[in-house]
C-alpha cells in the first residue's frame, strides 16, 4: 500500500468517508495557519507541516500558501473539523494508539496561549534538503546525500533529484506576509551543514521579527555552529535543538552510521555550555527494529547524563516509529505482546501499533541489514545480539 493511501481511525471520529474523517477533537492549527516549505533538491513543495502531504508549486511558497487551490480546499475541510487520512497520516496513526500527536499538542498550545489564534501565517516548517554527513540505517538518499554510494552498492537506482542541489533562498514579496510569524522549524538532511539556515536567520533579523520567533532545529548533533549563528540565536524568543538519538554507544554508531558516540557527547556538552538562556534541548528518538528492545537503556542514559540544561530546564524526549525495512511492523502479534515487557510504561502503546504493510517481515529486515554489513564492514548480529535470540528462533 503506498504511503499516503494508508487509512487509520482517530480516537473519536464521528464520520469516516472518502479518506476523510470528522474529528471531535477539533481542527488542526497547522492546516489553519502553518506552511511547510520543502526545498528538496532544487524543487519546491508545500504542505501544512513537516509531516503532512506535499503539493508541488512553481511560485513563491508564501504566495502559494495564500492562493494554492489544493491547499485552500484542505483548509476549508479543516474549518469543518475534517482531517484527510492520506494528507495527515502521521498524526492519525499516533492518535490511533492514544499517543499525543503534533496536531493535539498544537491544539493544547493554542488553548494555553503559547501560540495565538490567527488567520495569518504564524508558523513555518522549512526543509532545507537532503545534504547530510550521516547514513543512518533507517534513512535513504531522499533524506541523506551520504546514503547515495551505499544505495548504488545495493544495486538500487538513485534518481537525479536525490543528488543535492543548492536551493533558491526564501523569497518574500511582501514583508507583511511574515509579520505575524511566531514559529519556525528547520530540518534537512542535516540543517546545520547548510548555510541556508543562516540566510533564514539573517532574513528574520532584517525583518525585525527574530525576537518574536520560536525556532526549532532537528539535528544529528554532529555539527557545532559559528559565532554569528550563536549571536542570531541569542536574539530569538526561543531556540530549541532536537537531537536525533536512537540508542547509545556502539548501537548508536551502527544506527547513525558515520557518527561517533564520544564526539556526540562532546558536542552535547558544547551546546549546553555555549548557548544563551533562551535555548532548550530535546531528544527525538526514531523507534525501529534495531532499538525497540533497548529503549530503557537509552532513557536511563538520558536521565543520568543529559536530563537538564545548565539552567535547570528539563530535556524532554519524544518518539516516532519509522517505516521501511526496519519498521516494527516486522513484529508478529505474539512478539508485540512480549515486547511490552521490555518497554517503559509510557511506551507500551507502540507494541500495539496497527500494521501498515504485510511485506514488512523479519527476513526482509535481515536481508537489508546483511547487505548493509557487507558494504559497511559492520555486523548487526554482534551489535544487536538480542535480535538474534528473539527473532531467529521459531515462535
Amino acid at each position: 500500500m503506498p504511503k499516503w493511501q494508508a487509512t487509520f481511525h482517530l480516537l473519536k471520529p464521528s464520520a469516516v468517508h472518502n479518506g476523510k474523517q470528522k474529528c471531535m477533537q477539533g481542527s488542526c492549527p497547522d492546516i489553519k495557519n502553518s506552511l511547510a516549505i520543502d526545498y528538496r533538491n532544487g524543487h519546491i513543495q508545500i504542505g501544512s507541516c513537516c509531516a503532512s502531504g506535499r503539493i508541488k508549486v512553481d511560485e513563491s511558497p508564501i504566495d502559494a500558501y495564500l492562493k494554492n487551490p489544493k491547499l485552500i480546499e484542505i483548509k476549508n475541510d479543516n474549518t469543518n473539523n475534517i482531517i484527510r487520512d492520506n494528507y495527515c497520516s502521521f498524526c492519525v496513526r499516533s492518535e490511533s494508539i492514544n499517543q499525543k500527536s503534533r496536531r493535539l499538542g498544537l491544539i493544547d498550545s493554542v488553548k494555553n496561549g503559547f501560540f495565538k489564534e490567527s488567520e495569518s501565517l504564524t508558523r513555518m516548517d522549512i526543509d532545507l534538503g537532503n545534504l547530510c554527513n550521516l547514513k543512518c540505517a533507517i534513512c535513504e538518499p531522499r533524506f541523506s546525500t551520504s546514503w547515495i554510494p551505499d544505495y548504488l552498492a545495493m544495486n538500487k537506482n538513485v534518481p537525479d533529484k536525490f543528488y543535492f542541489k543548492k536551493s533558491n533562498s526564501l523569497s518574500i514579496n511582501d514583508p507583511e506576509q511574515l509579520s505575524e510569524l511566531e514559529y519556525v522549524k528547520i530540518q534537512g538532511g542535516e540543517p546545520l551543514m547548510d548555510n541556508q539556515h543562516l540566510h533564514l536567520l539573517e532574513t528574520f533579523n532584517d525583518l525585525g521579527i527574530l525576537p518574536n520567533l520560536v525556532i526549532d532545529y532537528n539535528t544529528n548533533g554532529t555539527q557545532q555552529v559559528n559565532d554569528r549563528v550563536l549571536e542570531l540565536w541569542g536574539k530569538a524568543k526561543l531556540v530549541q535543538l532536537f537531537f536525533s538519538i536512537d540508542d547509545i554507544e556502539e548501537r548508536f554508531e551502527y544506527q547513525r552510521f558515520g557518527a561517533d558516540w564520544q564526539t556526540l557527547l562532546k558536542n552535547l556538552e558544547w551546546f549546553k555550555h555555549n548557548l544563551e538562556p533562551n535555548h532548550m534541548f530535546r531528544i527525538t528518538t526514531a523507534i525501529s527494529y534495531l532499538n525497540i528492545y533497548n529503549l530503557k537503556n537509552l532513557i536511563d542514559w538520558k536521565k543520568n547524563n543529559f536530563d537538564t540544561s545548565r539552567f535547570g530546564d528539563d530535556i524532554w524526549m519524544s518518539y516516532h516509529p519509522v517505516t521501511g525495512n526496519l519498521s516494527i511492523d516486522c513484529l508478529t502479534s505474539i512478539q508485540k505482546q512480549k515486547l511490552e515487557n521490555y518497554l517503559p510504561d509510557e511506551l507500551t502503546s507502540y507494541a500495539r501499533l496497527p500494521k501498515l504493510d504485510n511485506n514488512y517481515t523479519h527476513s526482509r529486515a535481515f536481508d537489508f541489514l546483511d547487505k548493509l554489513d557487507k558494504i559497511r564492514n559492520t555486523n548487526w548480529r554482534k551489535t544487536f545480539p538480542e535480535l538474534v535470540d528473539i527473532f531467529e528462533q521459531p515462535i
